[in-house]
């Protein structure tokens, strides 16, 4: 299900207390640097039990190296199939978090919060997950379709002229 959302983050707070109530956020962490203090309180006001994890912002970041450590992270924190996984970020984050979440205890479900146009409308959307082998790009890699897509334009604020025309000429 995708939801084109008002562009406010409160709405992902509604949005998320349609799908349950514990939830382990995995954010970029360039996004949790803008954003991540307000997502924080709009998920505490709306009674949403999470626990936070930052992911390494960029493409050199996305490799079985970067998902062990988050997995471990993850273990380490009591993470179970009772919690379902949030990907904060772009391309990059949402197709880490989507293999993530398709291969972490065989499996658990995921919501994508596409943070870039890339990200809302190609990355986050189908079910494509992987990551990348020194030898090339998205390898390694699943099909496990999310819960959920949130797509909530506020991000967007924080994209620079060239990163959108770059974006929308991608898109063409």
């Amino acid at each position: 299900m995708i939801h084109f959302q008002k562009d406010s983050l409160d709405e992902i707070g509604k949005a998320l207390k349609k799908y349950g109530k514990k939830y382990a956020i995995l954010i970029d962490e360039g996004v949790d640097q803008l954003f991540g203090k307000e997502i924080r309180k709009v998920l505490k006001d709306k009674g949403i039990e999470a626990k936070y994890f930052t992911v390494p912002a960029g493409e050199k970041f996305k490799n079985l190296s970067t998902l062990e450590k988050l997995a471990e992270e993850l273990v380490n924190n009591d993470i179970t199939r009772s919690e379902t996984f949030v990907a904060i970020g772009g391309g990059m984050t949402t197709d880490l978090v989507g293999f993530l979440a398709a291969t972490y205890m065989r499996g658990v479900p995921v919501i994508h919060i596409p943070t870039t146009i890339l990200g809302m409308v190609d990355a986050a959307i189908g079910g494509k997950n992987g990551v990348n082998l020194s030898s090339g790009k998205n390898l390694i890699g699943t099909v496990h379709q999310p819960r959920a897509i949130l797509i909530n334009p506020c991000f967007l604020k924080s994209i620079n002229e060239n990163q959108l025309r770059n974006s929308l000429a991608e898109i063409i």
